[in-house]
């Protein structure tokens, strides 16, 4: 199955360096579509299901948390993973905070390191569903046999 994951960047170079490392790792593995700004992707993601989302913060128009926060609040179950350039990883913390799963350093992507961060978003995402869930049910025990006694 392909795994389907929306860039929203207007760089060129960063959707055609991550298109390479992502063919890299074998064709159809990962489908990559793209959104040049927040309002874009917001209609694509009201159109189609992504697995994962991957947002440029270094795009001047993406810069700050309110695009993240944005995405973080309207698809909260599809993961967000942030790329940035080295000098602002103090930032990362605060991205997570913020609603993102993981963070890439544009100046050291490969395409290990880019499957890595998008498998295990995806799957830390999953988890999180599943225990969410897990605790819904356990809540709704305790309540019945609260009703019972």
């Amino acid at each position: 199955m392909n795994t389907s994951i929306l860039l929203i960047s207007d760089s060129a170079p960063l959707k055609a360096t991550i298109c390479g490392l992502l063919l890299e790792l074998g064709p159809m593995v990962f489908v990559l579509e793209h959104a040049a700004d927040l309002s874009v992707a917001e209609e694509r993601l009201k159109a189609e299901e992504f697995e994962a989302i991957m947002l440029d913060l270094i795009n001047p128009g993406n810069r700050g948390f309110g695009p993240l926060s944005t995405l973080a609040r309207d698809v909260p179950n599809v993961p967000i993973i942030v790329i940035a350039e080295e000098h602002t990883e103090g930032l990362f913390k605060l991205a997570l905070e913020s609603g993102a799963q993981d963070y890439l350093l544009v100046d050291r992507l490969d395409s290990y390191t880019l499957a890595r961060a998008i498998n295990g978003a995806i799957g830390r995402r999953a988890v999180e569903e599943a225990l969410f869930a897990e605790k819904e049910r356990a809540e709704v025990t305790l309540n019945s046999i609260g009703m019972l006694s």
